[in-house]
């Protein structure tokens, strides 16, 4: 399972990700390359999924940095900023051009392809390269986002709901103070003005409004889906180390471990001249703004606040989906009330609702995807379960696969038609 390290550029990102760094549970990507950041505008149906497309998948990597992946091994280090004038540099040796011919070939070994499986699969390769070896795998794989795609956020829950995302949310003025001063890294390209950025530069593009309405957005989300989406105050995290990432190990439903509280990269502690990531904020916007910008920057937060209407959301939509709502309840309940020695096909999103509701019928859960369920409390099965297991009937929950499964539930394992249910929302 991946979990999504989030916040704004120069948010803090970089202080949770040496915080999860050498949890007996998660192995934390060291490189930010954002590649599922990419995956958020498409859809599992896509031809070039189904047909395993490697060309086209790696034409859609190419934007992120998947490719600072062999960046970093020809240039040798690991670059980390404590703040925007302290940077240290750690070796860096994974050999790029094995673990991508690992991916690829891990990715072709694979029956289907979906968008969180090639994600899971890419963080799977890079750890057995990384740590060479491939019996025991973490139960997380940590990795940074790109907080510019927090528009396709709301898609995270269908394409990777088994995803964890925890924001960093720092106070904005702080943010642009070290937008502006921190150093640009002597060997990256800064064509898009990523670091020392002026300040005038921020104006122009509208990032003070784009940053809070990012923040809005993801409190949306930690409210519309808690068990996916968390927020977590930069200040408590720097100040209250431990007692933030005792809550960051329940949200994630791990053990926590005293490393949770110590910042390291490879289990070495970071710290540069007395400087680390926790204890206090390293960059003071009253330090490094002039009373000038930071005038603008309160006026352009007010501003945004006024422009925001007491009641703007449109609800008119809720009356088309209260429908589709009604439709799935009773066809629920047409299953509960009829049906026994259940078998569910299809353990995502859609498939956790409908099992919690008819739970007590149900004898077997399978899922083409089940060794992401491995951690899980309920035991989740490989499709070939239905050759040995006995059930009377079997509901698919995979939405806009069901011609797939149940071909190959009539090919595969001899399930008569009668015998498969499906949801319909077209009546």
């Amino acid at each position: 399972m991946i979990i999504q390290i989030d916040g704004w550029f120069a948010g803090g990102k970089s202080v949770l990700w040496s915080l999860l760094d050498n949890h007996s549970k998660i192995f934390v990507n060291p490189v930010h390359d954002f590649s599922h950041s990419l995956l958020l505008s498409h859809k599992d149906s896509e031809e070039w999924l189904r047909k395993k497309h490697t060309t086209h998948l790696r034409k859609i990597l190419a934007p992120s940095e998947y490719y600072k992946f062999e960046k970093m091994y020809i240039d040798g280090y690991l670059g980390i900023g404590y703040s925007s004038n302290d940077i240290d540099q750690f070796k860096y040796k994974i050999d790029f051009y094995k673990f991508d011919k690992l991916f690829f070939t891990n990715l072709q070994k694979l029956k289907k392809w979906d968008l969180e499986i090639i994600i899971e699969t890419l963080y799977k390769s890079y750890y057995e390269v990384y740590s060479n070896q491939n019996l025991k795998y973490p139960k997380y794989y940590a990795t940074m986002s790109h907080p510019g795609k927090y528009k396709e956020y709301n898609n995270i829950p269908e394409i990777f709901p088994n995803m964890k995302s925890i924001i960093v949310k720092r106070g904005l003025k702080n943010i642009i103070a070290s937008r502006i001063n921190r150093k640009e890294r002597p060997k990256d390209l800064n064509e898009y003005q990523a670091f020392s950025t002026p300040f005038n530069v921020i104006l122009q593009r509208n990032e003070i409004e784009q940053i809070l309405e990012y923040f809005d957005t993801n409190e949306k989300l930690a409210k519309l889906f808690p068990n996916q989406f968390m927020i977590i105050e930069f200040e408590d995290l720097v100040k209250n180390t431990e007692e933030s990432m005792k809550k960051v190990a329940k949200f994630l439903n791990i053990r926590y471990e005293n490393i949770l509280s110590i910042p390291t990269r490879d289990g070495i502690i970071l710290e540069k001249d007395g400087i680390s990531f926790i204890g206090k904020e390293n960059d003071d916007y009253r330090k490094l703004l002039t009373d000038n910008e930071i005038k603008v920057i309160d006026e352009r937060i007010e501003v945004f606040k006024n422009k925001k209407p007491f009641i703007k959301s449109d609800y008119t939509a809720n009356k088309v989906k209260s429908k589709d709502f009604i439709l799935f309840y009773n066809q629920l309940e047409n299953i509960k009330k009829n049906y026994t020695n259940i078998a569910i096909y299809g353990y995502g999103t859609f498939g956790k609702i409908v099992y919690s509701y008819i739970k007590d019928n149900v004898s077997v859960i399978v899922d083409q995807s089940y060794n992401l369920y491995k951690d899980q409390s309920i035991k989740i099965y490989h499709p070939n379960k239905l050759k040995v297991v006995k059930f009377n009937t079997i509901v698919i929950c995979g939405l806009g696969y069901e011609n797939d499964i149940i071909n190959d539930l009539i090919l595969y394992y001899n399930v008569p038609k009668n015998n498969i249910i499906t949801f319909d929302f077209s009546i």
